[in-house]
């Protein structure tokens, strides 16, 4: 049986290359800041900057859960 740890689970931003405290997941599978992602959308019209001809909009994002963004809540 494996054990479970309390430890904070980090995510990198695939945008930055910086850890995140907002992580979000793409529908193509990117790993991304969501403040950062949605500036980025904002700025490009909705075009996925992963994959150009693709638009994403925030319900297409899936949020991931860390000890971080559960302690502000």
């Amino acid at each position: 049986m494996a054990s479970q740890s309390n430890a904070t689970q980090s995510y990198t931003c695939a945008l930055t290359g910086s850890l995140t405290h907002d992580p979000i997941v793409t529908p193509s599978g990117y790993i991304c800041s969501r403040k950062l992602l949605l500036t980025k959308l904002s700025e490009n019209g909705g075009r996925d900057p992963f994959d150009n001809e693709r638009s994403l909009d925030e319900s297409s994002l899936v949020e991931l859960a860390t000890n971080y963004n559960n302690n502000i809540k």
